[in-house]
């Protein structure tokens, strides 16, 4: 909603920005250690492909510490 609920959001997640920071650039893919991701004008559909894969396979990586550190996160299903 505003900057300070952006705060508060960001020092609830811990460590986890920066591990999907690494686990993405492990990949190829930069994105910034807070969460924030762009996409660019300039981006083909490949590159664009080739981010949001890479977005499934960090998350999918983290997803045993998201299941442990933040349950609240992983929908049931």
């Amino acid at each position: 909603n505003n900057a300070r609920d952006t705060g508060r959001a960001l020092a609830a997640a811990g460590e986890l920005p920066g591990l999907l920071h690494l686990a993405m650039l492990n990949h190829g893919i930069y994105a910034a250690k807070r969460g924030m991701i762009v996409i660019s004008t300039p981006m083909t559909d490949d590159e664009i492909d080739k981010a949001t894969a890479v977005f499934t396979e960090a998350l999918a990586v983290l997803r045993p510490y998201v299941s442990a550190r933040f349950p609240q996160l992983i929908a049931e299903g």
